[in-house]
């Protein structure tokens, strides 16, 4: 590839895109080759960044005096000049707007423009054009990455910070390195950012030779921490950017050892068994579904649903008391799992296959269950029936006792039935501490629980270790959010935006960055057509964004399929806390 590799970009394909500095070109290598299958170069003049469109279209900066941004393709023989910047860009980025970006290191700012109009007017998003450490200015930007909110993050080369600028904001927040209001990380030229799906930071902190990583528990280093730069494989030399590809493994551009390492995922152990995906903020489905399974193929009254990332399906029906089981593709179950189960409500699939269903009618109970077992093993006695049950990523099992008004866990790695109540007080109540027939549960990966206040008409959060919850929907939300009637199931994506079962309103509901808004069953009115539901319960999505609901009234599973989902456009992850990386 020549010498000085700058900037490294990673689609969802694992097509690798590296700006070659000293060679003034691109080099593409496509997923499995060792060899380059495309070099870009012409009009190409000391190339420091570039960023990929989902259709192929590569942003590169190509001018080496006045600063401009081109558009190539793989197949294409000179690129078309798109923005002028009047400095180098030491990084690009494209938002889910459309919206391009252009870090100007020696003007001290960051630009943007609209790739949907043509014209050159650009937008000052952070900076004042002098440099200075204030919270307005920045000194010498380098790598840029902007979120799902279209919050900005800038590393901030010569102030040794990570500085946030939320959306329309021109104040930054120092969210790593100098000065910042909480204990951070000690960042000497902070160069490439990355965010992961749960927002956290990846940092190349090209002056200590290492890329570092924030998480629940704080920063830490992650590759290169050897505290001495070198050309061994555990070492770093002026990194400059990172990407991750679809696995995981972090790739990094070692300029002044004119090399890209590639440091692989070790461990990433807090693997999830369903599907949590990244949708557009624009993201729909259609208004007509089709119905998967019907009465006469389940039985009538199925409750919950369980979709593994294999798209295996899983579904309580309470009436035949039963589990039932479709591979992927089928259209009847290739399972029926009975015996000692009554009335089942909730239930949840571990990635192993384990099947974890609440079991008892009278006194409550979860049993685990297999595929090819014929008796259940009785795990957790809870009192009364669990509406909801789910296993977070440190093995912990919950149980929504909605008659008992409150959450609680055990742990599966215990040979204990002793049980924590993490949510609820045990007496119905709207206050920040009480529940009122707590109903469908979600823990993320941070352990925060959100919960579907079924009689109260809201969603509840409750931070990790918190027992007063945050109303984020619904009846007494401090924001303004939606009208809520019986929410009965919850499901998050991977940027933790909600979807909502609307019982009482027959409808599926879900947020985003512009806030609420109903996905399906917006008739208004409860009914049987493919349009509607009638009581619906619990919603899971399959691995194609897909989403499938328990029409419990009308005796179906109801699968809505996804009509659009057009801003994905680079790879984006979900690390898990207790990952390492190896060289």
């Amino acid at each position: 590839m020549g010498p000085k590799p700058r900037d490294i970009f990673i689609n969802t394909n694992n097509t690798i895109y590296v700006t070659s500095q000293a060679a003034n070109r691109i080099i593409v290598w496509s997923e499995g080759n060792t060899i380059p299958i495309k070099n870009i170069s012409g009009d190409l003049s000391n190339p420091f960044s570039l960023f990929v469109t989902t259709a192929g279209e590569i942003y590169v900066d190509s001018d080496n005096s006045t600063g401009r941004i081109d558009k190539w393709t793989l197949n294409s023989t000179i690129g078309i000049p798109i923005m002028y910047t009047c400095a180098k860009c030491y990084d690009v980025f494209i938002d889910m707007n459309n919206n391009l970006y252009c870090s100007m290191s020696s003007s001290q700012q960051v630009v943007t423009k609209s790739l949907d109009v043509v014209s050159n007017a650009l937008t000052i998003v952070a900076g004042t054009g002098t440099a200075g450490n204030t919270s307005y200015m920045l000194n010498s930007p380098a790598g840029i990455y902007v979120n799902t909110n279209f919050d900005l993050y800038v590393a901030d080369y010569l102030n040794n910070r990570v500085q946030l600028f939320q959306s329309g904001q021109l104040n930054g927040i120092t969210v790593a390195g100098a000065e910042s209001l909480n204990p951070t990380i000690t960042l000497k030229h902070p160069i490439g950012i990355v965010l992961d799906g749960d927002n956290y930071l990846y940092i190349v902190d090209s002056g200590n030779y290492r890329v570092v990583g924030s998480g629940p528990n704080g920063f830490r280093c992650l590759v290169g921490c050897s505290d001495s730069n070198g050309s061994a494989t555990n070492q770093l030399t002026n990194p400059k950017m990172l990407s991750f590809d679809s696995y995981g493994n972090m790739y990094i551009t070692d300029y002044s050892n004119d090399r890209i390492q590639k440091f692989a995922l070790l461990t990433n152990l807090c693997t999830i068994s369903y599907n949590k995906l990244k949708f557009c903020s624009n993201a729909s489905w259609y208004a007509n579904a089709t119905t998967f399974a019907n009465m006469s193929m389940m039985g009538p009254r199925p409750h919950d649903i369980f979709i593994n990332t294999n798209n295996t399906i899983y579904v309580t029906s309470q009436t035949a008391n039963g589990i039932l089981v479709w591979s992927e593709g089928d259209t009847t179950p290739i399972k029926n799992i009975s015996g000692n189960l009554s009335n089942p409500f909730g239930l949840f699939v571990t990635t192993a296959g384990e099947i974890y269903v609440d079991s008892g009618n009278s006194t409550g109970r979860i049993d685990e269950w297999t595929l090819n077992a014929t008796v259940g093993i009785p795990i957790m006695y809870t009192c009364t029936k669990c509406y909801g049950v789910s296993i977070d990523t440190n093995n912990n099992l919950y149980c929504s006792m909605y008659k008992f008004h409150q959450i609680v866990t055990k742990s599966l790695d215990i040979v204990s039935n002793a049980l924590t109540i993490v949510a609820g007080t045990g007496t119905a109540g709207n206050t920040s501490s009480m529940l009122n027939t707590p109903a469908g549960i979600y823990i993320n990966t941070n352990f925060d629980l959100y919960v579907a206040d079924y009689n109260n008409d809201r969603i509840q959060l409750f931070p990790s270790g918190e027992l007063n919850g945050i109303t984020v929907a619904g009846t007494g939300s401090l924001n303004t959010t939606i009208t809520l009637n019986a929410p009965s199931g919850i499901v998050l994506d991977a940027d933790n935006y909600l979807y909502i079962v609307d019982s009482g309103n027959h409808r599926v509901v879900g947020s985003g960055p512009n806030g609420f808004r109903c996905l399906v069953g917006c008739s208004n009115s409860s009914g049987s057509a493919a349009n509607q539901l009638t009581n619906p319960k619990m919603l899971s999505f399959d691995s194609y964004g897909n989403m499938y609901i328990t029409d419990y009234s009308n005796d179906r599973i109801q699968k809505f399929a996804l009509l659009t989902n057009l801003c994905s456009k680079s790879t984006e992850i979900k690390i898990c806390l207790r990952y390492k990386c190896i060289a």
